[in-house]
């Protein structure tokens, strides 16, 4: 498992631009419209989310005039997103703006704060959308709150039958990760390595014993084999991999090889996940 050099961003797929995007904030908030203006940056932040929802960290700036009304969400280093910085010194509740490098930035009260930033869109500032915003609970365990960015209300109508299996289906693409006192929770991947590792946890919970190595990953043996789906991959923090197929490791950095993704660690940072997975040997119980 030696480290090669990082791959190079993903660039957005060439479809449709989206004119909205959904937003919610917390894992049980409501859904709000995200209304998308009409450039190359907005266009290519939903093309990216028309390929896998975003459920990203909240942080709040502490260090300028106003900034109790501003909050910002990292997006992952792979997607690569264009930017026309231009100079703000009046934002409106609602705003969102693009600033470099990667990174969404929220007004959700009137603020004059100078910066150089993109503009993306804007929500309506209703009372409903401020609450929201503002009384988004921090994750249990946490010192984050989390948004979930999701393809908007202009994408195709889907039937209730179709809404039903989709929600279904995303409960079955989550497992749980119980580290110590703490318990984390993991989105599967799809491939067939993933449903195998999913129909093994329906059995019972799997707890492997896993040791530090090369300083950016836990690993250690499962109690079977699973099939593998390898590919040249640049893990991430939170990835859980397979490596020939009977050793699971979980990620708190990055390295390249020749993988099998089972799966991505969500709503954690990459600090906190190192501060839980500790140093040296530690035990991950993994469920359904």
């Amino acid at each position: 498992m030696e480290s090669q050099p990082e791959s190079a961003p993903e660039s957005a797929p060439e479809t449709a631009s989206a004119t909205t995007l959904t937003v919610r904030f917390g894992d049980q908030g409501a859904p709000f419209t995200m209304h998308l203006y009409d450039n190359d940056t907005a266009a290519a932040i939903a093309r990216h989310v028309g390929t896998a929802d975003w459920r990203l960290p909240i942080y709040h700036y502490d260090d300028f005039e106003n900034s109790e009304v501003m909050q910002y969400y990292d997006i992952p280093s792979r997607y690569e997103i264009p930017s026309n910085p231009e100079s703000i010194t009046s934002e409106k509740a609602g705003e969102v703006y693009y600033s470099e490098p990667n990174r969404i930035v929220l007004f959700y009260g009137d603020a004059q704060v100078s910066g150089e930033y993109t503009p993306v869109g804007y929500f309506d500032a209703t009372e409903d959308f401020v609450r929201a915003v503002e009384e988004n609970p921090v994750l249990e365990g946490w010192g984050n709150k989390i948004v979930q960015i999701a393809p908007g209300s202009d994408e195709p109508e889907k039937s209730q039958t179709s809404v039903i299996t989709t929600e279904e289906q995303e409960e079955n693409d989550m497992i749980n990760l119980q580290i110590g006192e703490q318990n984390l929770t993991a989105k599967l991947a799809d491939n067939t390595s993933a449903q195998a590792f999913a129909e093994l946890l329906q059995e019972g919970p799997v707890t492997v014993q896993m040791s530090d190595y090369g300083n950016f990953e836990k690993v250690g043996p499962l109690p079977t084999s699973l099939p593998e789906n390898n590919q040249q991959i640049t893990t991430e923090p939170g990835d859980i991999i397979l490596y020939q197929g009977n050793s699971m490791t979980v990620y708190y950095d990055v390295n390249t090889w020749n993988f099998t993704r089972l799966g991505k660690v969500q709503g954690v940072t990459q600090q906190q996940l190192k501060d839980i997975l500790g140093e040296g040997d530690v035990e991950i119980t993994f469920s359904v």
